[in-house]
């Protein structure tokens, strides 16, 4: 009897941890995922620059072509 109430009081003990465990995996997928959309909208930035930056070189090619 003693056995069985030391190991459902180690079950219960256990239990509040596991649950805490899972939460704050639950918080780092979050906050990978929090970065990782930061990360994409960064990449996303450089592209717009970069396209941005080629339309400007074209159109000075098209300038100095025309001279």
């Amino acid at each position: 009897m003693a056995n069985e109430r030391d190991s459902s009081e180690k079950f219960f003990s256990d239990k509040p941890l596991q649950v805490i465990e899972k939460l704050e995996g639950f918080k780092k997928l979050e906050e990978k995922e929090k970065l990782f959309k930061e990360f994409q909208q960064y990449v996303s930035n450089l592209e717009k620059q970069r396209n941005e930056e080629l339309q400007q070189l074209q159109k000075l090619e098209i300038m100095l072509y025309k001279k």
